[in-house]
């Protein structure tokens, strides 16, 4: 007769003691479902605060490793620029992605991306503003982000001082960013987020990117 896992026995005075007898498990046995305990609401959730963290991890670099890369990518990004707004001096055109490259290296995206969103935004047009409130050269909707923008850059008072292009690409970057973030750093839907669903949109940012890539690895090939 086998020995039982649990031997009840009887002791003087009445009293009872459980002994417990472990058993070696042979090949083959089967075992009782090991189940773990739910998660805890921290284990479900990302904090919200560490999303722009991740999303730095997983994006594209903005920061070139190089003079050689850092130029490239400047004179391909002004380039465009100029090519969708003739009125814009090279001197700008230059400023301006210079700024992108800074915008980019803060907030872990690329300037390529960045600079694709602007000539399909604004026309790479610093001062242009849509009927629907949108400002500058990202085309932010101020009274959306209004609150935000004040309380980081406390020189900012209106909406026309928002269409300054450092600040609207700094702005306009932390925005994507974010919205990138909290779609799991996916480009396209964090464009999409960005353009409240305009997938035409998000295509033409797409080609423009593979356009810009080519133009930025030919400037490599030929900078000595």
């Amino acid at each position: 007769m086998s020995l039982p896992k649990l031997l009840l026995r009887t002791i003087t005075g009445g009293s009872l003691c459980l002994c417990f007898m472990l058993l070696p498990f042979s090949a083959g046995a089967k075992t009782g479902k090991f189940e773990l305990p739910p998660p805890s609401e921290d284990d479900r959730i990302i904090r919200v605060d560490l999303l722009p963290k991740l999303a730095a991890k997983k994006a594209d670099s903005g920061s070139p490793s190089s003079a050689k890369q850092r130029e490239a990518r400047i004179r391909s990004i002004a380039e465009l620029f100029s090519r969708y707004n003739r009125r814009l001096s090279s001197k700008k055109a230059r400023q301006y992605a210079e700024y992108l490259l800074q915008a980019g290296k803060k907030y872990g995206q690329d300037p390529l991306v960045l600079a694709s969103m602007i000539v399909h935004e604004s026309s790479a047009n610093a001062g242009a503003v849509s009927r629907g409130g949108d400002y500058g050269l990202m085309q932010v909707r101020w009274r959306v982000h209004k609150k935000r923008i004040m309380k980081k850059y406390p020189n900012v008072k209106k909406a026309k001082d928002f269409l300054d292009p450092l600040i609207n690409i700094m702005v306009g970057t932390e925005i994507f960013s974010d919205y990138r973030a909290a779609a799991g750093s996916d480009l396209r839907a964090g464009l999409l987020r960005y353009s409240a669903g305009n997938r035409k949109l998000a295509n033409k940012i797409f080609s423009t990117k593979k356009k810009l890539e080519d133009a930025y690895k030919k400037h490599l090939r030929t900078l000595k």
